[in-house]
């Protein structure tokens, strides 16, 4: 139950830098 949980922030974390990336490159 914890490994899953640390393995759902990873993924969490992951989308969120793409969407903030994703964001950034369309502001430009």
């Amino acid at each position: 139950m914890h490994l899953k949980e640390q393995t759902q922030k990873k993924n969490n974390g992951h989308m969120m830098s793409l969407g903030t990336r994703r964001k950034t490159v369309d502001s430009l």
